[in-house]
């Protein structure tokens, strides 16, 4: 890895409820740059790969797949901030958001991050 290194990472959220009432949850992605050490930003531009429409016939949420449509997009993001970022550009605060760094890295290790998920998970039984 280069000092800095940005790629596409994705998630899950809750678009929204099937007509059964159950959560249908969806991939949205966004780029996430990465530090040597395991420090990492996330880029506030965060793409939905479900588009929720609503049936005219009964009312019900349409849950649509959209991730072919919005994953080039957050590609070429993450292709742009590459070549910035190997032109010695910096990241800009205003857009990036800095995230619990990489499992198991140095930055891991040398924040308390692991002392933090040991809290946590014996906070959760």
């Amino acid at each position: 890895m280069n000092k800095f290194e940005a790629s596409v990472v994705s998630d899950l959220y809750l678009a929204g409820r099937q007509d059964d009432g159950v959560p249908f949850h969806a991939e949205c992605f966004c780029v996430q740059v990465e530090a040597e050490d395991g420090r990492r930003w996330v880029h506030a531009l965060t793409l939905k790969g479900c588009r929720v429409e609503v049936s005219e016939e009964d009312g019900w949420s349409v849950f649509i797949d959209i991730r072919d449509e919005v994953r080039p997009v957050i590609e070429a993001l993450a292709a742009k901030v590459n070549a910035r970022l190997a032109a010695g550009g910096k990241l800009n605060k205003l857009h990036w958001d800095e995230r619990s760094p990489a499992y198991g890295s140095e930055a891991y290790i040398n924040s308390g991050a692991e002392l933090e998920t040991i809290m946590w998970e014996k906070a959760q039984g």
